[in-house]
């Protein structure tokens, strides 16, 4: 826990980091409220005491900032207001959407009501006016939960700008009792200057945030009102496909909701959604494995933003094995299970949240306690017989899915968590997956262990999983060790938590070592870091990609603020690529591949910002090289409009093609490519409650020096001869669109986007080599809403 005079943490090779002295605000109790005008009015602000003493984090740390903050706090019976003064001979009002920082000055509030350093609300406002607020956690860095606060900013462009806060008791979790024990923490970014500076001291080379945090004192007999929200939501889709002349319509209505969050008292709420029956127009038809067809139509990249988090969402995040948000995505089954002999049950199985509710909790001993239930609509789900490659259809029971997690905080950011989730999918058809995780820490958190062990049975099957670390997390020098078990399955197993389970029984165990300082002796350098990485990988069998990697990085900032980075990374023992079919596998032997790559950032503090990446990459014995080149640049054009530019291009050689082009395994394209990718994105920014989105990309690609090989019932590979089709050189539109966004009210939203995608190749299947090359075009767009009443 914090302290109140200065607590060392003794290090080991002679070097010693420690927390600086807590410092504490004494808040202020009001009867009356400010005008809220952005102006720090003499009548409600000049008899409140104000603290100005501010320390730089980064770019180095333990300075006085060029430009000084003035803060003072009061609160009354209905929530808590803050007065800012930022003194700035250059005010970086830029734009930007809700919950982005964007790139000008910002200013953020912290408060760690349960004052246990571990979880905390930050309450983050710009320049501009615009809010972002998070949730934080000692594993989450940060998680937007939209709350009802309010913010108004008055510029002063000769040398401050000013603002004034007020954050309801309604937006806020803090304990039932009398007195109340809160962690402080004031953050300014100044764009102009370069600099992030903290109320309390805040050193970079300490891990935890909240740790660092001071105290407020002075809050009693908080009374918090009736907290109701009811969030609607709404988001639809329509897509326009050309697939060779043949053009198809598809119109989706993905979700309709209605999110409610009721607040029983301060500390315990009640979260649910409900799904009304959706309308899906979209067919997807079950097609025999031997047809050549391809699924024609890119995805939709939809970039609607979501409603807000349930509560206490950082208990969801710890074991990582659920779903936290009240809107969810359907949970489905993989295609590998087995439903009887020789049956293969396809994904779709769940179908769409019909409702689902919550309660969240967290006791006065800071015990957090969590529990879910969501229902889902019935849907059809198909299983093939791959011995006759029917396919029948069958309607499923309701589908159901429960979960729970409860955990203890203790001092020195310490937590144990137990989890579970019960997944049933269908009758018959029931999976159960239990989680323990820890997280352990010396008295002077400097050194920690860190555990999840991760159980899943379902029909007397079982899959075990785990991750286990050692490692010193404070100071200068820092390191570590990490274990991850093998992620095991079963023929059969239903995997109610969507993630790739890897072909064979890997083992992964990590090291690293990491020399860090952000007060540098040497003129040229703001901060420096140096890492070394290594990685041991094996498995129950002879099939490893990379026995042993290790990495070696150099990052810096230097004077004039740019940031440079150079790596170097080998793999001694060689790499083993695996090509694996339902008769054999085939073991490609790379020896000892190595590769290097640098970047640069430039100046942050300009209009202008250039981000370059270059990289080479050999594989000795298999003559494969890969050289890349990655250019971002972002432009400033004024407070209200960023214009994003992207080049990119990767030459290749003696690379196979992506054997997802072809309806099986057994062949294997092989040449050299040299490809681009092109893009835009012009951000628009009228006003803080409006955003508008033009964005265009194009790929450009070509490839040649091909040879196609088929691998023979001996494993090896012989070339066949085959004549391509399609064309070596391909340019496609990746993306092209525009999005609108307006807040119509702090809680409240509008989408619209538009999204067409022209001349995406469709490749044919090697089987049938007759087939015509087809382009498709499709048209898209879609829109949501969002609302939320909130009563306080």
């Amino acid at each position: 826990m914090k302290q109140t005079k200065h607590l060392f943490l003794a290090l080991i090779l002679g070097h010693s980091i420690g927390l600086m002295a807590q410092r504490n605000y004494l808040i202020t109790k009001v009867e009356e409220r400010p005008n809220m005008d952005g102006i720090l009015e003499k009548a409600f602000w000049g008899k409140i005491p104000a603290t100005d003493s501010f320390t730089t984090t980064l770019p180095s740390y333990g300075r006085v900032p060029q430009n000084a903050t003035k803060v003072k706090m009061a609160y009354s019976k209905n929530g808590i207001y803050v007065g800012v003064e930022c003194i700035a001979p250059r005010i970086r009002n830029d734009g930007s959407k809700r919950d982005e920082l964007g790139t000008g000055d910002y200013f953020s509030i912290g408060l760690d009501t349960w004052n246990d350093d571990q979880n905390a609300f930050v309450f983050t406002f710009t320049a501009a006016g615009q809010l972002i607020d998070q949730r934080l956690s000692s594993t989450t860095p940060g998680q937007g939960f939209d709350a009802p606060w309010k913010v108004m900013i008055d510029k002063d462009y000769n040398n401050k700008w000013t603002a004034e806060v007020f954050i309801p008791f309604v937006a806020l979790r803090f304990p039932v009792t009398a007195v109340q024990n809160w962690g402080l923490q004031f953050t300014r970014f100044d764009r102009t200057s370069g600099e992030l500076s903290t109320w309390n001291p805040q050193s970079p080379l300490i891990e935890d945030v909240v740790l660092q945090y001071g105290q407020l004192d002075g809050l009693k007999d908080l009374r918090q009102k009736t907290r109701l929200g009811i969030n609607f939501f709404m988001d639809a889709q329509q897509n326009y496909v050309d697939n060779g002349g043949l053009i198809s319509a598809d119109s989706i209505l993905r979700q309709i909701a209605v999110d409610g969050r009721y607040g029983i008292n301060s500390a315990t709420t009640l979260d649910f959604s409900i799904f009304p029956d959706v309308v899906n127009y979209t067919q997807n038809s079950v097609l025999p494995l031997s047809s050549p067809s391809v699924n024609a139509i890119p995805n939709f990249e939809n970039k609607v933003p979501r409603p807000f988090v349930a509560e206490e969402s950082g208990i969801w995040d710890k074991s990582s094995i659920f779903e936290h948000r009240l809107v969810v995505t359907p949970v489905s089954a993989r295609q590998t299970i087995q439903v009887n002999p020789g049956e293969i049950l396809f994904p779709g199985l769940v179908g769409q949240l019909r409702n689902r509710v919550q309660y969240a909790t967290r006791t006065k001993n800071n015990i957090g306690i969590i529990v879910s239930n969501a229902v889902y609509k019935k849907n059809y789900y198909s299983i093939l017989d791959p011995s006759t490659s029917q396919v029948r259809r069958e309607r499923s029971s309701t589908p159901i899915v429960n979960q729970i997690a409860i955990e203890k905080c203790f001092r020195n950011n310490s937590w144990v968590q137990v989890s579970n989730i019960f997944h049933r999918a269908t009758e018959g058809i029931n999976s159960n997956k239990s989680a323990i995780s820890t997280q352990l820490r010396d008295k002077t958190n400097q050194f920690e262990f860190v555990g999840d062990l991760k159980i899943q049975t379902q029909a007397r099957k079982t899959v075990l999983e785990g991750m286990y670390a050692l490692r010193k997390i404070n100071g200068p020098l820092v390191y570590g060790t990490s274990y991850q078990s093998p992620r095991t399955t079963r023929p059969g197993l239903l995997e109610s938590i969507p993630g790739q389970i890897a072909p064979a029984r890997l083992h992964r165990l990590s090291a690293y070592v990491e020399k860090r300082n952000y007060t540098p002796k040497q003129k040229n350098w703001l901060n420096t870091t140096k890492s070394i990485d290594l990685h041991r990988t094996w498995s129950d069998v002879s099939l490893v990609e990379n026995p042993i990697e290790i990495n070696a990085t150099w990052r810096g900032m230097d004077h004039r603020f740019r940031q440079i980075g150079i790596t170097a990374f080998v793999s001694p023992l060689g790499r083993k690529e695996i090509i694996k079919s339902s008769d054999f596998t085939l073991v490609n032997s790379v020896a000892s591949p190595f590769g290097v790559s640098a970047s640069i950032i430039t100046d942050n503090r300009k209009l202008g910002v250039l981000h370059a990446d270059i990289s080479s990459i050999l594989y000795p014995g298999i003559q494969r090289t890969k050289q890349t080149i990655d250019l971002m640049t972002s432009i400033v054009q004024s407070s209200k409009i960023t214009v994003e530019w992207r080049f990119r291009t990767i030459y290749e050689t003696n690379t196979p093609v992506p054997n997802t082009f072809f309806s099986d395994q057994l062949h294997i394209d092989i040449g050299d490519q040299l490809a681009y990718l092109l893009g835009i994105n012009i951000r628009v920014f009228p006003s803080k409650v409006c955003n508008f989105n033009l964005f265009w990309s194009r790929e450009i690609s070509d490839f040649y020096n091909r040879s196609l090989f088929e691998i023979e019932n001996s494993g090896e590979l012989s070339p066949i001869k085959y004549s391509f089709l399609y064309p070596h050189k391909r340019s496609r539109l990746v993306n092209i669109g525009a999005e609108f966004s307006w807040y119509f009210t702090r809680m409240s939203y509008l989408t619209f986007g538009l999204n067409p995608s022209l001349g995406f190749n469709i490749f044919p299947n090697i089987p049938s080599r007759n087939e015509e090359k087809r382009d498709v075009s499709s048209f898209g767009f879609f829109f949501a809403i969002m609302s939320n009443l909130n009563r306080t």
